[in-house]
């Protein structure tokens, strides 16, 4: 198991950013021609890097060096960082009427303390708790950010009464550092993983329908044949769930397909679909005769979706398209083991997809009315970023993922 961090390489950005042109020139000397510096001072640099990851990256022979299997991978990310950093550099320069270089901006980008001052003052909000945490004093890190300010000649934070607060341009340059952030992580998982069985953390963003089976199912097969991939899990409002997976804080996300999703530039991998429906316990009073007609139920207790929720706007359309208003909600939630237990124990009736509740239908404790919803059909989708390249555990768990649903999508309907 490798025995370091993605924070340790981002200490080492500068020197991963070499690798690319010493394995392109074959030589440490053809290296030092091109970038105009000595020889020694890029094979200390390459050194430097090799004793941070505890692995050789460049096979030495009489005519020169070529890439290890290890400099292979660590090449590759550094490429991907490379083109990371261009963009953000373009994107700031093009955002701002006064700015340095292009070449001064990738210098500045480029740097990983750097990279590591604004992470921490973002995620800490004041220039005091991230002192604390990169190891320096509270003036030191004031001075550190004045000169980074000065040199990008934009503020990056708003100093107010509650502390940093991060500027427009400092979000817009945070998305680019969260990325790069991002293949240091999956360069560990590689290294990590060509050492042995396959490793390594995979973020999964969960949205209600994929926290019932698919996403668990995924999760327990791959564990069993590859104990050393761990999963953490965010659920976070949408809109910042696909922020985090464009800026690449999360691997994927799995969750109901909807038209921001179709809007967002990700890539969208259909894994099954259902509709929604009326739900109500096993003996309700309503099961009891005819089956009503949706509009002898307005006046019912119902159980409602959230109003920002896509499955609330789906039912509002469905009313709407029966010329029908839609009903007072008694509850709204979209915490599925509330709503579980609402219709369980009362006489509530709920909106909901049938995926919430598979169990109860399959042992006969909740029944579904024989009442068509139109238009409220729904596809559950795999999100990534188009230009991402996973690491071989969030690989596994894709894979799982699309199987499992493959196995979802032969059973019986609900």
């Amino acid at each position: 198991m490798i025995d370091f961090t993605s924070t340790r390489l981002l200490d080492e950005l500068q020197n991963l950013r070499l690798l690319p042109v010493v394995a392109e020139e074959g030589s440490f000397a053809g290296a030092a021609r091109r970038l105009n510096c000595a020889a020694s001072v890029i094979m200390r640099s390459i050194e430097s890097l090799e004793q941070a990851i505890g692995q050789s990256l460049l096979e030495r022979h009489a005519a020169g060096v070529r890439l290890s299997s290890a400099g292979e991978l660590v090449r590759a990310r550094a490429v991907r960082i490379e083109a990371e950093i261009d963009l953000a550099a373009e994107l700031f320069q093009s955002a701002e009427r006064v700015s340095p270089s292009l070449h001064t901006l990738r210098h500045v980008l480029g740097n990983g303390a750097r990279q590591r001052l604004v992470l921490e003052l973002v995620r800490q909000g004041s220039a005091r708790a991230a002192a604390d945490g990169l190891g320096m004093t509270q003036p030191g890190i004031s001075m550190a950010l004045g000169r980074l300010e000065r040199t990008l000649g934009a503020p990056l934070f708003e100093r107010t009464r509650r502390g940093l607060r991060p500027s427009d341009q400092c979000v817009s340059l945070l998305k680019h550092i969260n990325r790069i952030e991002a293949e240091l992580r999956a360069l560990c998982d590689e290294l990590d993983s060509a050492a042995g069985d396959i490793a390594g953390t995979v973020v999964l963003g969960l949205l209600t329908v994929a926290r019932l089976h698919l996403v668990p199912a995924a999760v327990i097969q791959v564990r069993r044949a590859h104990p050393r991939v761990k999963i953490r899990t965010m659920t976070l409002p949408f809109d910042r769930m696909l922020s985090a997976l464009a800026d690449g804080r999360i691997d994927l996300v799995v969750g109901v397909a909807g038209s921001a999703i179709e809007e967002s530039g990700l890539r969208v991998t259909v894994l099954g679909g259902d509709e929604l429906g009326i739900f109500l316990r096993s003996g309700h009073p309503l099961l009891a005769g005819p089956c009503p007609s949706l509009g002898q139920l307005s006046h019912a207790d119902w159980i409602m979706p959230r109003r920002e929720a896509l499955s609330r706007r789906l039912i509002e359309s469905c009313f709407a398209a029966a010329d029908m208003a839609v009903p007072e909600a008694a509850v709204e939630s979209t915490d599925t083991e509330f709503i579980r237990q609402l219709v369980l124990c009362s006489d509530m009736l709920a909106f909901a997809s049938p995926q919430q509740f598979a169990f109860e239908l399959r042992n006969g404790s909740v029944a579904r009315l024989p009442i068509p919803l139109g238009g409220t059909a729904r596809e559950t989708a795999l999100l990534e970023r188009n230009e991402a390249l996973p690491s071989p555990a969030v690989s596994l768990i894709r894979a799982a993922i699309c199987e499992q649903a493959d196995i979802w999508a032969g059973q019986p309907e609900l």
